[in-house]
């Protein structure tokens, strides 16, 4: 019983919990928290937000927005942020709680999974530019993926059923991409007036008032699920820099993630898609994982990772290595329980595991 109970508790405090039937939204934040990942900011997952709301055609969805790569620098050019291709991106919904004495009980194990994984295309490999050049030759990006957007990032949406240990691809062929960061002169739209010189546009309500370039990235998967993946300005408010000053908060309104981006990974889903369970209240956290490598020096003999897929394990070879399982190196879930919250000397371990442990 005492370790049933310790259980469900993790279970609480480690994913953010949404009840489908109401508006309740829920939020979690933390940028460079832990001393791995701080080394590994495409794999930083930094915001997790989820809500409940009505789509555009009125229908009851949860929206689920995870974001990555904490102080990404929007003008960092010209070899810009982007989705690591090396990485698997993870949002984890666990929707079968039951009732308890004193509220709805989770056990922290996930039933659904969606992986999102990316693949790098270059049109024009002989110049160092990315965007406002590619096979259509120089010029303004006029929509996602066209020819003048020289590096594009597409990606896959894989959902898997823990119950059923059924594994289904959402994409459905298909291609899903990634807008172009805001560069200026090579990407308009996103502009007020459609003038690279002029701020971002703002205020979007509906999905038609979005600029362009995020229009083009959303898309329409199988049940209904709509996903979007692409840069974001950071929607978290902090003045990071004076909370961890010692505890030295500067004047009111200090944003210290004022003018920086994430990359976002968003997905809208069909309530009832989730609603399965006896209790209608779900718990969520999203998660990057890295494959395990094995490198030796050459000639030092064979590599054996179990379900793993070896690249080159011939004796004398330069590229002596194998590439293993998935490993978890980031997760977050409830704000009042991340990495952040960990001792210096257990903030990877958190970030290793599960809810669920």
């Amino acid at each position: 019983m005492r370790g049933k109970t310790l259980k469900t508790a993790v279970g609480l405090v480690a994913m953010s919990l949404v009840a489908l039937t109401g508006s309740i939204s829920v939020h979690a934040s933390s940028h460079r928290e832990a001393p791995l990942i701080a080394q590994d900011p495409q794999a930083d997952n930094t915001d997790l937000y989820a809500f409940v709301s009505n789509n555009d055609a009125g229908v009851k969805v949860l929206n689920i927005l995870s974001n990555f790569i904490g102080f990404e620098d929007p003008g960092g050019g010209p070899n810009y942020s982007q989705f690591s291709p090396d990485v698997r991106y993870e949002i984890h919904i666990e929707n079968d709680a039951t009732m308890g004495t004193s509220g709805p009980v989770f056990t922290g194990a996930e039933n659904l999974s969606f992986y999102f994984m990316f693949h790098n295309t270059i049109q024009v490999p002989g110049t160092f530019l990315t965007n406002g050049i590619g096979s259509s030759g120089v010029g303004p990006i006029q929509s996602v993926g066209d020819g003048f957007q020289n590096l594009t990032q597409s990606y896959t949406v894989t959902e898997v059923n823990h119950n059923t240990r059924q594994t289904i691809d959402l994409t459905g062929g298909q291609n899903l991409t990634v807008p172009p960061p805001n560069t200026g002169h090579a990407t308009p739209k996103y502009n007020v007036n459609n003038d690279g010189t002029m701020p971002a546009k703002q205020g979007a309500m509906t999905t038609a008032d979005l600029d362009p370039y995020t229009q083009g990235g959303i898309h329409t998967l199988d049940g209904g699920i709509k996903v979007f993946a692409g840069p974001r300005l950071d929607p978290f408010f902090a003045d990071v820099q004076g909370i961890f000053d010692l505890l030295s908060v500067r004047k009111a309104g200090e944003n210290t993630l004022a003018g920086y981006n994430v990359h976002e990974i968003g997905m809208q889903i069909p309530v009832s898609l989730l609603a399965t369970g006896p209790v209608p209240v779900v718990g969520i956290y999203s998660a990057a994982s890295r494959r395990a490598v094995e490198v030796n020096p050459p000639g030092t003999g064979s590599l054996d990772f179990t379900n793993g897929q070896v690249f080159d394990n011939t004796p004398g070879s330069k590229a002596n290595y194998a590439f293993g399982p998935w490993r978890q190196v980031s997760r977050l879930g409830n704000p009042l329980d991340n990495e952040v919250m960990q001792g210096l000397g257990q903030k990877d371990m958190w970030n290793r595991t599960s809810p669920e442990d």
